[in-house]
C-alpha cells in the first residue's frame, strides 16, 4: 500500500517539476530571443548595459521581458488574429464555405479532420487512458512550438525595422522581413489547422 502511495507521490512530484520547467521556458525563451536580437540590433547599447549588471540580474531581466512578451502575444495578438475569428466563425461558417468552395479548398478544410482521425488511430485514443495522455501531450507541445516560432518571427520583423543601420540585421532587412512574413503565414496556417484538428478530436470542449 505504501509503495503504491509512494509511486503516486513521486509521479505528482515529477509532474510538478515538469510543469515548473515548462512554465519557466514559456517565459524565458521569448525573453532570451528578444535579448539576442536586441544585441544584434543595438550592440553598443547592449554592451554598455551588460557591463553594469551581473548574471543573476541579467537572467531576471530576460525572464521579465519574456513574461511581458508572452503576455502581450497570448492575451492580445493571439486573441485578435486567431481565437476571436475562430470563435465568430465557430466552424459553422467554415462548413458553409466548404460546401460552396472549389474542390481544392474542400480538401484544405478536410485535412485537419483527416489528421484528427489519424491521431486517434495512432494513439489508440478510444481505448487506452495512457494513449489519451500521450495524444494530449503531443498536441500541447505542438501548440507550444508554434507559439514560440510565431513570437520569434514577430520579434524578427520588429528588430529588422528598428535596428541600427550598421548592424547585420539592418543590412539584411529585406530578406529577414520576407522570411518572417512567410514564417508567420505558415505558422498561422498551422495554428488554424491545429485548432480544427483539436475540434475534431475533442468536439465537446469546443462547443
Amino acid at each position: 500500500m505504501r509503495s503504491g502511495l509512494g509511486k503516486v507521490d513521486n509521479e505528482k512530484m515529477s509532474n510538478k517539476i515538469i510543469d515548473t520547467i515548462e512554465k519557466f521556458l514559456r517565459y524565458f525563451v521569448p525573453g532570451l530571443v528578444f535579448v539576442f536580437l536586441f544585441d544584434l540590433s543595438f550592440p553598443n547599447v547592449s554592451q554598455n548595459f551588460l557591463e553594469k549588471i551581473g548574471d543573476i540580474k541579467f537572467a531576471l531581466i530576460i525572464l521579465s521581458i519574456g513574461v511581458i512578451i508572452y503576455g502581450i502575444y497570448r492575451r492580445i495578438v493571439l486573441v485578435f488574429i486567431l481565437e476571436l475569428p475562430l470563435y465568430l466563425l465557430n466552424c459553422e461558417a467554415i462548413s458553409n464555405f466548404r460546401n460552396v468552395s472549389k474542390k481544392g479548398i474542400k480538401k484544405l478544410f478536410d485535412y485537419p479532420r483527416a489528421r484528427a482521425e489519424f491521431f486517434k488511430e495512432r494513439h489508440n485514443y478510444s481505448d487506452i487512458n495512457d494513449s489519451k495522455k500521450n495524444l494530449s501531450s503531443y498536441l500541447y507541445y505542438r501548440w507550444a512550438l508554434h507559439h514560440y516560432l510565431f513570437i520569434f518571427f514577430m520579434q524578427l520583423i520588429l528588430f529588422s525595422y528598428f535596428s541600427n543601420s550598421t548592424t547585420i540585421i539592418a543590412n539584411n532587412k529585406c530578406w529577414l522581413t520576407v522570411i518572417s512574413i512567410i514564417g508567420l503565414v505558415i505558422i498561422f496556417a498551422q495554428l488554424v489547422g491545429l485548432y480544427i484538428t483539436e475540434k475534431n478530436i475533442y468536439p465537446k470542449n469546443h462547443n
